[in-house]
């Protein structure tokens, strides 16, 4: 089996974003992350059918997209985080904004080449979600259908709903705070709703447990 080349998939997901245009001939995602930029929407939907329609792209991706949606959700956000243009109109700052403001003034070593346990993710810093809508065409799956080999594919599935509840959040990463000084470091922990206790030794503490101060979540 060939090697996924997800490096090569990002720059294709860039090109996409960067140059799929709407009927009217305007840069249809640019546009939505402007006004994401501009806070005015959270959720970035990739439609299946605008990468149908574009020119450039090959089947071959397509296919890896669908049948790997959840990955792939995480290159286009990471194409995203590239691309993401400065804000045009001014918008007051909310408590995502400060924290971050606090802790890139407050981190002495938030630059490439350190620890990646001391580099802030990404994914603490994104304001934004991202979302693959499936293509309309065709006959949508029963929830009978659905079975362990759809895990992790794209599927689009009819039926009424009938009851709601609370959406269960799944941690995306943890936030480690040392009690004695105030030193952070980050977990990963996407895909697990216990983390692991992280023993980390610096500069300043001794070899203990550090607190969990702060969280980033994802709707699972």
């Amino acid at each position: 089996m060939k090697d996924l080349d997800f490096k090569g998939d990002r720059a294709i997901a860039k090109d996409f974003l960067s140059n799929f245009a709407d009927a009217n001939g305007e840069a249809k995602y640019m546009n939505v992350l402007q006004e994401v930029a501009n806070r005015k929407i959270r959720a970035v939907e990739i439609e299946l059918e605008d990468l149908v329609d574009y020119k450039d792209l090959d089947e071959a991706f397509l296919r890896r997209v669908t049948e790997n949606a959840r990955r792939y959700i995480g290159i286009f956000a990471e194409a995203i985080d590239e691309l993401m243009p400065e804000p045009t109109e001014p918008f007051p700052d909310d408590d995502h904004d400060i924290l971050l403001t606090q802790r890139s003034e407050d981190r002495r070593d938030n630059v490439d080449g350190v620890d990646p346990l001391q580099k802030m993710p990404s994914e603490i810093k994104r304001y934004f979600e991202v979302y693959i809508r499936a293509s309309s065409k065709g006959r949508p799956f029963t929830i009978r259908e659905v079975k362990a080999s759809y895990i992790g594919q794209l599927v689009r599935t009819s039926g009424i709903i009938t009851r709601c509840s609370d959406v269960k959040p799944l941690m995306q990463v943890a936030v480690y705070t040392c009690e004695d000084c105030g030193f952070e470091i980050y977990q990963m922990a996407l895909g697990s709703r216990d983390p692991v206790l992280i023993y980390y030794a610096h500069e300043a503490a001794s070899l203990k447990p550090n607190r969990i101060t702060s969280f980033s979540f994802v709707e699972f």
